[in-house]
């Protein structure tokens, strides 16, 4: 077993040690941890090993303990939230949440994975959120959820995870008898996650006083488990498919000796087994209700406490399904009809329903999949195995899928469970890998080198709202990148940098991680200051950015957090047929037009008071000013994008705008010049 070359042969009790160090699969669904046991004297070295009382369902409910009148909160400080929800209310956690869930689901919290680190009231994911949790939902650069009506306090994503991840420690801390050890941890988190919520989870493990020494993507990890704890691994080519509660992850990595290295990745936040759990609770309601026409829909569409019975009893059944052709759900008492007479649910389903809904989310997956292949520039052929992570994975036409898709054209069937690799428990191999990272960290583990990558592009806004790449997607971490950009207009003494993450040309469909300001910026002419912006991702793929003039040596740094406001994702966009390289193209002579109309209105501005100018130069700047505002709104909105790029590129817009400012630029100097200025 490839293992036990690389484990560090320590032999010491770990009931005389003061730390504890974890692996945790941080889960939409559930949660789980694990660990590297350290040995007794004369005892051979152990591989990690699950911590069977941490699994714990994501899930987090409150009920009132005492009088709450007179409790302030701060929704500036997580940490101050956190501990007046411990100290003023009972919480549940695990399967005591889920028992109350029913009864209590405005103040029982589940999957809140999905939202952490985003602020996006307009999110698909948030706003069955805010459906489930009716007017209990307040922003402030960050979502938050009031518990009961006649309270101030509030919980976030952050908070939640914040509590799992205590009762996590606390469980393993008990079975391992070690109740008075500090813990660290390595936290697994989806691949796609962006640096906001990388930071967001990095935050939830502060609140449960946990060190967190990294954050690892969730198929690497399962790759790690697969590759050092199973025997006669061969070197080359593997894919990740990883489809969980809440997302979905495909990574492509190759295997060489004891190095592990990514070559790329991808996913969908939005994609998981929860999705299908929704859409069995609605086709299965619906079936019902086809056959008892004589129950509202509506009433029962509103009542919270049976819909999210039902989801659970979806659940059941999507799990079930996974090794039975037909399952039943069945809800004694379920709801009252209008005649105030309880109606018994019962309706059986079969696989090949279950496998009808499934179909398009699994089609996503396979899409995904297939360009990832693509950006790692990897043919399927090359595949050595494609492992299997997340329970979702258990379902038998997932499997077909991918059989179907990347294995089936040059393999027979008896090739087929050698290809296809679910040899750890699905549920386990996250957490498993990231004990083994923790062990690479603190030296329990030697000879394996982990290298990963970068999910999503990092950049900078550039003129016309167009963002220039800085550290591009799949490139390894940790890593630092520098460029030198300038000022576009004379005398500029103040720089905005904008931060995104995303693929897009367009800064307006990236995520915005932050802004900062660099000023102080010596009067020079256009072009002359040279400003110098350092990226650096670490190996948790969190950013930090430095800006510096290098004339004046001035300099000036962001650490991005959570609570940095994402205007651009308050819009909601709609997709856009428009070819993305003539919108790039409108967008970036337009914003280089305004930068040149900016500096013309800057020494306008600078004139009017001493000199008298004539009412058509000066309608002429107010005009163009009122233009330029209502192009800029056009830009954040997607469904303009057509008339913006039939107007400008089509019609010959863009260089009537050329011919307009130099015009203007023209008349204004001729004006300045007939006064002597």
């Amino acid at each position: 077993m490839l293992l036990n070359k690389f484990i560090n042969k320590r032999y010491y009790s770990s009931l005389n040690s003061d730390k504890l160090v974890l692996g945790i699969d941080l889960g939409t669904t559930n949660s789980l941890a694990s660990h590297i046991p350290k040995s007794l004297a004369n005892a051979k070295t152990h591989a990690p090993t699950i911590l069977t009382t941490t699994k714990t369902p994501s899930i987090v409910g409150f009920a009132k303990k005492n009088n709450l009148e007179g409790i302030s909160t701060d929704l500036t400080n997580d940490k101050h939230l956190f501990n007046q929800l411990k100290e003023n209310l009972s919480v549940f956690i695990g399967d005591q949440a889920q028992n109350q869930y029913r009864l209590n689901p405005e103040n029982t919290f589940k999957a809140m994975k999905r939202i952490i680190g985003t602020f996006n009231e307009n999110d698909e994911i948030f706003e069955s959120y805010k459906n489930q949790y009716s007017n209990n939902v307040s922003l402030n650069n960050s979502v938050y959820f009031t518990l009961f009506k006649d309270s101030k306090l509030k919980v976030n994503a952050e908070i939640i995870a914040g509590f799992i991840l205590s009762e996590i420690k606390a469980k393993a801390l008990q079975e391992l008898n070690m109740e008075n050890a500090k813990v660290d941890a390595v936290i697994t988190v989806p691949a796609y996650f962006n640096n906001l919520q990388r930071k967001a989870t990095l935050n939830a493990a502060d609140l449960a006083d946990i060190n967190c020494l990294r954050i690892i993507n969730e198929p690497t990890a399962a790759a790690l488990s697969f590759g050092v704890l199973k025997e006669q691994n061969k070197d080359g080519v593997y894919a990740v498919y990883d489809l969980g509660g809440g997302t979905f992850d495909i990574s492509i990595l190759e295997l060489d000796g004891a190095v592990f290295e990514v070559r790329g990745t991808s996913g969908d936040l939005k994609l998981g087994g929860e999705d299908l759990d929704y859409l069995i609770r609605d086709y299965v309601l619906d079936k019902f209700l086809k056959l008892n026409d004589n129950i509202n829909k509506n009433d029962v569409l509103n009542n919270m406490s049976f819909m999210n019975e039902l989801l659970n009893h979806s659940e059941k059944c999507k799990i079930e399904l996974s090794h039975k052709t037909t399952s039943e759900i069945n809800i004694p008492f379920a709801f009252k009809n209008s005649h105030g007479d309880y109606i018994h649910f019962k309706m059986e389903i079969k696989e090949s329903e279950i496998d009808k809904l499934a179909e398009p989310l699994v089609k996503k997956t396979i899409k995904i999949f297939k360009k990832c292949l693509k950006d790692a520039k990897i043919d399927k052929q090359s595949l050595q195995q494609i492992l299997l992570v997340g329970g979702m994975t258990r379902m038998p036409y997932i499997r077909k899928q991918i059989i179907k898709n990347f294995i089936s054209d040059n393999n027979s069937e008896i090739d087929f469970d050698n290809k296809l690799n679910y040899k750890i428990n699905p549920d386990d191999s996250v957490c498993l890998g990231a004990s083994i990272q923790a062990g690479l960290l603190t030296g329990e583990i030697k000879d394996v080198l982990l290298l990963d990558v970068n999910p999503l592009t990092l950049g900078m806004e550039t003129y016309g709202g167009l963002m220039s790449p800085m550290l591009q997607k799949n490139c390894n971490v940790p890593i630092e990148y520098k460029e030198q950009f300038t000022t576009g207009i004379d005398n500029q003494q103040i720089v905005k940098i904008n931060i995104y993450q995303g693929e897009s040309k367009l800064c307006r469909d990236n995520v915005k991680l932050g802004e900062f300001v660099l000023s102080g910026i010596p009067q020079l002419p256009k072009g002359v200051p040279k400003i110098e912006v350092s990226y650096k991702l670490d190996s948790n793929g969190i950013l930090n950015v430095t800006a510096r003039e290098l004339l004046t040596n001035l300099e000036c740094n962001l650490e991005l957090i959570t609570t940095a406001p994402i205007e651009n994702n308050y819009k909601k966009q709609v997709n856009s047929d428009v070819d993305v390289n003539d919108l790039s193209w409108v967008f970036e002579n337009l914003g280089l037009w305004q930068l040149s109309f900016k500096e013309l209105d800057l020494q306008f501005r600078q004139y009017t008071g001493t000199v008298h100018f004539s009412e058509n130069i000066a309608s002429e700047f107010n005009d163009l000013k009122a233009k330029f505002a209502a192009w800029e709104t056009m830009k954040e909105d997607s469904s303009k994008d057509h008339e913006m790029v039939e107007f400008f590129a089509k019609k010959g817009g863009m260089n009537r705008l050329k011919a307009r400012i130099n015009k203007l630029q023209t008349d204004f100097m001729s004006e300045l010049k007939g006064n002597k200025v």
